[in-house]
Formats: structure tokens, sequence, C-alpha cells
């Protein structure tokens, strides 16, 4: 569970409606609610209109799978002795910080570094992102590899002093995949923002017409074979 929660923040996954039913024992999420791709990095962001106190925001998704891993421990005291659960569940903290530390470094395609150098990441491009407001697959796609790359329309975010301590940290990084892919010389990333999702349905809905989805899942495949180095 802890690496499925790194896997959302690192994706900039929004789930939606992550109660404890909705995440099953094998550490896996289903039933997905009105999930979203967060546009920003931003903690407060929302996917689920009816979660007004934002209980399953962005930020706030590894503290709810948490929570859901102490209902199933609440419940596994029927068979099992609660002073064993006990220390699971402390390690669980733990075990999250060193996947979303793994987890950003493959979404940014870098080798890791250790448990303390990748966090020391992780937190330079929280505050860079928030501060900056550039956009999740903007940046990731920018900084693909380690390096920033030539032009981008956030450039001069990059050169901000938002991005002071990211450029600091990410310095001593090298790729560990191959950035030969004519992927990585688009002008823009693929991303799934609400707005195609909606576009893409509109189209099947409104005209039968399933070509825009079908092109929009080979541009997915195809952004996938970029960032296997393939």
């Amino acid at each position: 569970t802890a690496s499925l929660a790194a896997s959302y923040m690192a994706a900039g996954f929004v789930h939606g409606v992550l109660n404890s039913d909705n995440i099953n024992v094998t550490g896996e999420s289903f039933d997905y609610g009105p999930w979203r791709w967060a546009p920003t990095w931003d903690p407060q962001f929302t996917a689920a209109y009816f979660d007004h106190n934002g209980l399953y925001a962005f930020g706030r998704q590894a503290q709810a799978i948490h929570w859901d891993v102490v209902e199933l421990a609440r419940s596994l005291r029927l068979i099992a002795d609660a002073d064993e659960l006990a220390p699971a569940l402390d390690r669980w903290p733990g075990h999250y910080e060193e996947a979303i530390g793994a987890a950003i470094c493959t979404r940014l395609g870098i080798a890791p570094r250790g448990a303390e150098a990748d966090l020391n990441l992780l937190q330079a491009m929280d505050i860079a992102l928030q501060n900056s407001k550039v956009g999740v697959d903007r940046f990731f796609f920018d900084w693909r590899g380690g390096k920033r790359r030539a032009a981008s329309p956030a450039d001069g975010h990059y050169e901000s002093e938002d991005f002071a301590a990211f450029r600091q940290a990410i310095a001593g990084y090298e790729a560990a995949v191959s950035l030969d892919h004519d992927y990585w010389s688009d002008d823009e990333p693929c991303s799934m923002l609400i707005d195609e999702v909606e576009a893409l349905w509109s189209a099947i809905h409104q005209l039968d017409n399933w070509a825009p989805l079908n092109a929009k899942v080979d541009a997915i495949r195809r952004m996938g074979e970029a960032m296997r180095g393939e």
C-alpha cells in the first residue's frame, strides 16, 4: 500500500474516493471515484465534487491509504494479537518515504542515490512545483533524465528562485534510461487532464466517434515506450 500511494503521487493521479472498501488486502486499488490527473502539484486539489472537506485531496492520499491499512489491522484483531499489528502500522510511514523517493526517480528517469538524497530531491521538487504552479506533466517531461530540456514554456520558472533548491538537488543524478525516443523531442507531454478526457467521451457519446480515443491510446503507448527507454 505504501508503494501504491507513492505511485499515485509520482503520477499526479487523484483516486477520488480512497475509503477502505476501495483498497483490497493485496494493496491494490479499484472502484475509482471521480478521478483526475492533477494539473499542478497542488496538495489541496480534490477530484470528487462531493469531497467538500478535501478528505481525499491529492496531498492527503498517503494519509488516506495509511488509514485504510489501520482499519484492516483493526479488523484483524479478531484473529491476531494487537501487539503484533501495531509495529507493522508504525513502519508504514517509513515504507512510504522510501517508496515515494523511488517513484519520483522513476518518473524523472534518474537512478536513485539513496533514501536521504532522494527524499531531499522530493522535498525540493515539492516546494518548487507548489510555488511555481508549473504543470505536473510539463515538469516531468522537461526534466526527464535529470537534465532540463533545451527549451520549454516553463523556462522562466526553472530559472527562478523557486527552483534553486531543486536545481541543486538534481545536479548529482544520472539518467537511468535512454532518452533517444522521439517522444522526448515533442513540444508537449502526453497528458490526461479532465478537459481532454471529457472531449474524448463527448466524441463517443455524441457522434459514436472512437477515433480520438484510439489515437489517445496510441499516444499513451508511445509515451510508455519512451519512458521504458525503448
